[in-house]
């Protein structure tokens, strides 16, 4: 996914170069390779990478299974690896641009159990938007109905309660890094979306 400003925010990076990795599935060659969630790729071989198409240009000149070396930021901190480019393409082409909403626009349930199996959900934690303020931060930035909300800036929310805090304790102007899943027809997709209070 492409850097915007509230994602550089949210994970305080010196400019909105490179591309954030949305989710790496376990036990893929990209797992293996070291990639991880929020992981923002800024280099293959050498060359900078300025976005997400960038990314997969580079990617595409490269020929599969070939290994090459990707300078990421993680945590704030420069790091290389070593990846092959079918780890890469896996680990990318999975990303679809969402993203939320002081009250940001969302009205949230706790996932339960009983929940999940009246949405045929496989995931049984979270919190499930069941609406989207028209004209609000949430849907300007592509949340819908139906999503489920994991994570709140990397840490997990299972309650109504846990949600209602963390807006109430964020000032005006704070960025939120939301971990949404969207699931459809059995098969379920993460995305890193940011929000920022109004």
């Amino acid at each position: 996914m492409d850097i915007d400003d509230d994602t550089k925010d949210a994970l305080k990076l010196k400019d909105k170069k490179g591309a954030l990795i949305n989710s790496v599935e376990a036990g893929t060659p990209a797992a293996k390779a070291g990639l991880k969630q929020y992981d923002v790729v800024v280099a293959v071989d050498g060359q900078d990478v300025k976005d997400q198409n960038d990314l997969r240009f580079k990617i595409a000149d490269i020929q599969p299974g070939t290994k090459v070396e990707l300078k990421i930021i993680r945590d704030g901190k420069l790091m290389t690896l070593t990846a092959t480019v079918a780890e890469l393409e896996a680990t990318t082409q999975r990303q679809t641009q969402l993203k939320p909403g002081k009250d940001v626009g969302i009205t949230v349930t706790e996932l339960t159990a009983a929940t999940a199996r009246r949405y045929g959900y496989r995931s049984r934690d979270g919190l499930l938007i069941t609406d989207v303020a028209q004209g609000s931060e949430a849907e300007r930035k592509g949340l819908e109905a139906g999503d489920i909300l994991l994570e709140v800036n990397r840490t997990k929310v299972a309650t109504v309660d846990q949600w209602d805090k963390i807006l109430e304790k964020a000032p005006a102007g704070t960025v939120l890094m939301l971990l949404i899943r969207r699931e459809a027809n059995g098969a379920s997709q993460d995305v890193i979306v940011t929000v920022r209070i109004p």
